[in-house]
């Protein structure tokens, strides 16, 4: 499975955000035959100038909002589940009297066990929640999506906004979870 990194590292490298275009000064130059004008526009990088491929950015769009999101949210959905499932209750006195002995419960390898996991029954709940989560993520990642293949140029960028959307997202998840 491709990384969230090499995902859009292959989107943007199948389907470039930008081509390079001429300027109107180098079409102006062109067009009047003036040699002088495209040497000095060529040497200072003003010869051409990235533009918006639009379909490109709809076609990274549109992949990113299907088959992208479909793997991310089942892969979400069945970690989660599995994780939860694997929780064991931490002791009640543990909690009650002593506080840094929750600390020391989660980090001593025996709050988590992922032999107690159903994963049928994981896999019936992922089922469950498949399409409340996904029509909920469209509300949210395609501008998130729009917004970094316009806007963002280095695909390390992109993943940042990305992090940074998934915490206003993990949010909401934790909420609904909680519900």
């Amino acid at each position: 499975m491709l990384t969230r990194i090499n995902r859009q590292e292959f989107l943007e490298n199948t389907w470039p955000a930008s081509h390079a275009t001429p300027t109107d000064a180098a079409i102006a130059s062109a067009a009047a035959n003036d040699e002088k004008a495209l040497d000095d526009g060529q040497q200072s990088g003003r010869i051409v100038e990235p533009r918006l491929n639009v379909r490109n950015t709809v076609i990274k769009t549109l992949l990113d909002q299907s088959v992208g999101m479909v793997v991310n949210t089942l892969v979400f959905l069945l970690f989660m589940g599995g994780l939860q499932a694997a929780m064991r209750p931490l002791p009640a006195e543990s909690v009650a009297h002593h506080p840094s002995r929750s600390i020391e419960f989660l980090t001593s390898g025996r709050a988590v066990d992922y032999s107690r996991v159903d994963w049928r029954a994981v896999a019936d709940q992922s089922k469950v929640d498949f399409w409340p989560v996904l029509t909920a993520g469209w509300r949210l990642w395609p501008f998130v999506s729009v917004v970094n293949f316009v806007f963002v140029k280095k695909v390390e960028t992109r993943n940042l906004i990305g992090a940074l959307a998934g915490v206003v997202w993990g949010i909401y998840m934790s909420l609904v979870a909680a519900q």
